[in-house]
């Protein structure tokens, strides 16, 4: 469990937290699940990723999701 930011670009998500930091690239993540609390990254192999969220869950999914598509 970490806090810290998630910066979303257009060739990775990228998290930068107080403990450590993460960088999934869009062409290993499977699929994504969303809701009110956050959203879950699953990727093509390795555990999935869970980033919690104040606000905006739904808007980050989306985008997420626009970028796989690309």
């Amino acid at each position: 469990v970490d806090s810290g930011i998630l910066y979303i670009t257009n060739k990775r998500l990228l998290f930068t937290g107080s403990l450590n930091n993460k960088s999934i690239f869009y062409n290993k993540i499977i699929n994504i699940a969303n809701n009110d609390e956050g959203i879950e990254i699953i990727k093509d192999s390795g555990k999935s990723e869970y980033f919690l969220m104040e606000s905006q869950s739904q808007f980050a999914a989306q985008l997420v999701h626009y970028f796989i598509e690309i």
